[in-house]
This record gives C-alpha cells, structure tokens and sequence, in this order.
C-alpha cells in the first residue's frame, strides 16, 4: 500500500505469512485478554498463553507444566532482543537494527534458545547478506561467542576475500584474541608472512596478547634475515629468545639448502608436481616434440601450474616453448592458492623459444603458474636458485653477451626479398642499446627498426644512401637503450642472391646492453 508506514533504511524484517498471524498480530503487546505477564529486568509485557504456545516451544513446555501460571520470569534477557522475538512470535514478522550487528546477535542467540529455528535461519541469512569490512570482525567475534561455527567460517572466508580492502586500516584490532588466533593461525590465509607479522603487531599495540598467543601466529623461518633485524626485532612483540630460535633455524636451513643451488628445483624428486594444465606427462622431464608439450585451455585462468611441494627460495624460472609460433604470457605465485601475486607479465610481448626469466630478488612461493594468450605447448618448466643472475630491472634483463645466437628465429618479412626486411626475433624482451651487424649479399640497408610486438616499430637509426664500401659492410649502432623482442632490417640485396635459409644472409649480428658510461 502506498501510505503503508515503511522500516528505516538501517533496520531489516522478515515476514512469515500465515493466516494465523493476522488473526494473532493484533493482541501483540495488549492487555486484552492478557493471561500472562513476561516479567523482564526493566518492564512487564502482557502476553497471552495460547500465543505463546503455539508460536513457540520453550513457553509452551513451560506453560504445559504450570498451566495456572500468571508470571514467566525471564532473567538475563536483553528488552530490545526479546520485543523482537516476541514480535515473531505474534505476527511472523521481526524487526532488527542492524547498523552494528549486536542485537542482530542477541536476537539470534534468543531464536536458538527459544528453539525457533526458522526465525534462526532467516537471521543467520540476513547476516551473511550484510557482510562488509566495517563489520566483519563484530561478526566475527559473536560466530565465536555462540559457537556459530558455519559462520565463523563465512566470516574468516568473507576477510580472506577482501583483505586488500581491510590491510592498512585498524579494523582488525577489534577482533578478540580467540578470533585473531583463528584468522592468522590458518595455512589458507591469503598474506605474505611480512604482512601477517604487521597485522600481529597492530593488533598487539591495541591488546593484552595473552601467552603471546597471537604473537605465535607469526612463521618467523618465513621471513628474511633483514626483515627480521629491521622489522620484526624492533616491534618488541618476539621475545628475544624466539627471535633468536628463528635465526639460528635460517641459517641452518640455508646451510641445509646449499645442495640445491644452480639445481632444478621442479622435479618428482623434490616432491614438484603439475596441478593444472593439458599433456601435461612429460613438463617436469622435459621434452622437445610438440605434440607432447603440455598447453592450457585459453579461458583457464589457472594456466600451468607446478606445486613444488613446499615454500621455496628462487630466482630464476626457464620455460621452453615449442614451435615456431610467439605468445605473450605472465607468470603468478601463491604461498597458498587462494592469494596470487603477479611475478613476471610479458602480456605485451611477442615471446618465443626458451625463455629464461630472473628477478630484482629472491623469490619465495610454493605455487608458480604460468598463463599463455596462446595455445603454445610448453616442453619444460624449471625453477632454480642461480648463485650468479644477470643484471635484472623491472624482470627485463639487461644483457652483457650477444642474445643473438644459433637458434634465433630469422624470417623474411612479408616474403619481400628485393627490399631485403629481414627479422630476428628474440626469444624475449631485452633492453637494448647496442646493436654490430655485418651482412652478405646485400647493395644497400635502409635502416633497423625494433618492436615488442610486430606491430609498433622504432627506428634504430638511418644509414646513408650511398652504396657501403667493402671495407665497411660491418656496421655498429650506439642507441637509448630500449626494450626490444624483434629486429627488422630493411634494405636492397643482389637480385641473384636468394636463399630460403636467411641466416646465410647474416655473416655477423651482435645485440647486447653497454652502460652509456661505455662498462
């Protein structure tokens, strides 16, 4: 009915429409034909025994065992809560503030001890829709308070998926010891153990941290020396003699590790596996057929992931493509699955072959998943930790020896061999600023050009028009280093040297990084 009186926007309700709910609504809170009176800490409510009894078990037990009774004495009951509950019970309607959660809660508790389960169900519903950051932990808490563990679950679920929102806020800190030991202590949770640590801290800075209960959620071995020293130390909520312990068992464990440097760690015999992906049989030992190299659906967002069997330290991630044909791909990590971090993307770029991929530094995870835009069969996967790595920044090498070697893909581009447009494609993006090429069979090279991904070119640099002389067919080419995958020559060739292998047309390519101090 339009002039009908609406709840406000922060109260909720739920109707349960039965006939006998019109006919009883009207009585609620009146004294006509009143038989009982529902005594509670702070006001007497007239009620009727018929009502109660039908509407609800625990006063109909009580009333069948003293029938003639003219009080019920409630203790201990919340006002706000019970008007709620004895409003169901007349109308099949309840009404709730739930701004906060805390008489959500005290109703709820009141529905299970008066064993109305629908009116218990409904609530619980209503709470998982209401969910958000602001009032999580309140939820939280009252899951734990009343042993509502199907909640509590939904609740530690509803944090992990929107943790990014509440990091760097203080909403944590309204958890109870009980509820912070539950979130942190889990193997699921989706945070780097540095990122646990600062939730740990911020909570303890706000809260009595009984036996270092929540302290102790903190995995000390995870973390690095460094972050050790300058973080965790400094807080002065690790007693000294577990820091110590977590030291002692890092260096013991790096000294235990020593045997895997410059190995690969992605095999059966270190317990790695492949969890996910197509063909996947021969990834971990390697194969150079096509047909038997492992590839993805295009739409699995879980590409090929390998499981090494535990958390692991690396730096260094090689991956041979097979074929001919380039893709663009990135790489994830995840301690747990439920959590990824972006490790390398080269989603813009057109990479082929065996790609070797380092990093800034090392790298923990147990999980590595490697996602293709193309459906490209993958012959190995391997992960290492190289005791020398070259000069990496933002995952893009910066190479002090030729890139250009045996193996490197040469094609005439667009089958145009009288304008000579000869390409090299790396096998991946390096940064570039040094190029010395020396040619056969050619009268003229307009220029070089370089892309990432054979659309976008840049000029490398214009030669002169006349032809070179002999002694000069070896050119060197000095340029800002930029990120360059595919390298296009343009120029005019003898018309009677043709030759389906285009490498016979490079007697000389080098292409590397030089400083632009020259080292």
């Amino acid at each position: 009915m339009a002039n009908e009186e609406q709840p406000p926007k922060n109260m909720m309700t739920t109707t349960d429409s039965c006939k006998i709910y019109e006919d009883m609504s009207g009585f609620y809170r009146k004294e006509v034909f009143s038989d009982v009176n529902l005594i509670l800490c702070d006001k007497t409510i007239p009620a009727h025994k018929i009502v109660l009894a039908i509407g609800c078990k625990y006063f109909e037990s009580i009333l069948i065992e003293n029938p003639k009774q003219s009080e019920i004495i409630l203790e201990d009951v919340p006002s706000k809560a019970f008007e709620a509950v004895l409003l169901y019970i007349y109308t099949g309607s309840v009404l709730v503030e739930m701004s906060y959660g805390d008489d959500l809660f005290d109703v709820i508790q009141l529905a299970r001890k008066y064993s109305l389960k629908s009116l218990e169900d409904t609530l619980y519903e209503k709470t998982v829709s209401i969910m958000c950051p602001s009032n999580i932990c309140l939820f939280l808490n009252k899951s734990n308070e009343l042993q509502m563990d199907e909640l509590k679950q939904i609740c530690l679920l509803f944090i992990d998926s929107n943790l990014s929102k509440i990091l760097g806020t203080n909403l944590l800190n309204v958890l109870t010891q009980k509820s912070m030991v539950q979130l942190l202590e889990r193997d699921c949770f989706p945070a780097h153990e540095t990122e646990i640590f600062e939730i740990a801290a911020s909570w303890c800075g706000s809260n009595t941290d009984v036996n270092n209960l929540v302290s102790g959620c903190v995995k000390l071995t995870k973390l690095t020396i460094d972050e050790l020293f300058n973080v965790v130390w400094p807080s002065k909520i690790i007693e000294s003699e577990r820091l110590l312990n977590a030291l002692v068992s890092i260096r013991n464990n790096s000294t235990n590790t020593a045997h895997l440097i410059n190995k690969n760690i992605a095999v059966a015999a270190y317990n790695a596996k492949v969890i996910s992906g197509i063909k996947t049989l021969k990834l971990l030992e390697g194969t150079e057929n096509e047909d038997e190299g492992a590839r993805h659906d295009q739409n699995d967002v879980n590409g090929i992931t390998l499981d090494l069997g535990l958390n692991r330290s690396f730096n260094h991630v090689k991956l041979k493509m097979l074929g001919i044909f380039y893709s663009s791909y990135y790489l994830e990590t995840s301690f747990n699955q439920r959590k990824w971090y972006k490790l390398i993307d080269y989603s813009q770029y057109a990479c082929s072959y065996e790609q070797n991929l380092y990093f800034d530094g090392v790298q923990q995870a147990r999980y590595i998943r490697a996602v293709f835009s193309k459906l490209i069969p993958l012959g190995k996967f391997e992960v290492s930790f190289d005791s020398t790595v070259p000069e990496v920044h933002n995952h893009i090498i910066y190479p002090s020896s030729n890139v250009i070697y045996s193996e490197t893909k040469i094609f005439m581009w667009e089958g145009r061999c009288d304008k000579f447009p000869l390409v090299l494609v790396l096998d991946q993006p390096y940064m570039i600023s040094y190029m010395k090429v020396m040619l056969r069979f050619y009268k003229h090279v307009e220029r070089i050009e370089t892309s990432v991904d054979y659309r976008n070119w840049q000029t490398v640099e214009s030669l002169t028009t006349e032809t070179p002389k002999k002694s000069s067919r070896r050119q060197t080419f000095r340029f800002k280093e930029r990120i360059v995958n595919v390298i296009k020559i343009m120029g005019d060739i003898s018309s009677n040297k043709t030759s389906s292998n285009f490498k016979e047309f490079l007697a000389d390519f080098r292409c590397y990084y030089v400083r632009n101090d020259g080292k």
